[in-house]
């Protein structure tokens, strides 16, 4: 039997999910191979945690589930999944693999989804009506 490694990220309202087992290093985002996913912007976005496993990543083949939110919070719910794992994974390994996954974890630590702004009345509609004649 395999083992399997189950790992969660949030930010904002995007959730990725991810399912490492024992493999050749094959990745896949909503069940579609990673290099076929998105932009090759987005691609190198969710790939930088694995390049800095370094050799760890190959061995281990990666699915991961994500919604909700927009891109740009699903891509950094996946790094979280994904570097979070390795963090813990590399806890006794050197300080540098571990500086440098911690850096993929630092943008998103702690951030939630803000809250909306208040919005101005319809009825004055942005604008200051405090001395104005109403003729």
């Amino acid at each position: 039997m395999k083992k399997v490694i189950q790992t969660q990220g949030t930010r904002k309202t995007a959730v990725a999910r991810a399912t490492l087992t024992a493999g050749k290093g094959n990745v896949h985002v909503n069940n579609q191979l990673l290099d076929n996913y998105a932009n090759e912007m987005i691609r190198l976005r969710i790939q930088e945690p694995l390049i800095l496993a370094g050799e760890t990543a190959k061995a281990i083949d990666i699915d991961i589930r994500c919604h909700g939110g927009g891109v740009n919070g699903q891509i950094d719910a996946i790094r979280l999944a994904t570097a979070g794992r390795w963090w813990n994974l590399t806890l006794s390994s050197s300080p540098c693999l571990r500086n440098t996954i911690a850096y993929c974890l630092l943008p998103t630590c702690g951030r939630t989804k803000c809250p909306s702004p208040t919005r101005v009345s319809r009825e004055t509609n942005g604008r200051n009506h405090i001395g104005r004649d109403d003729e």
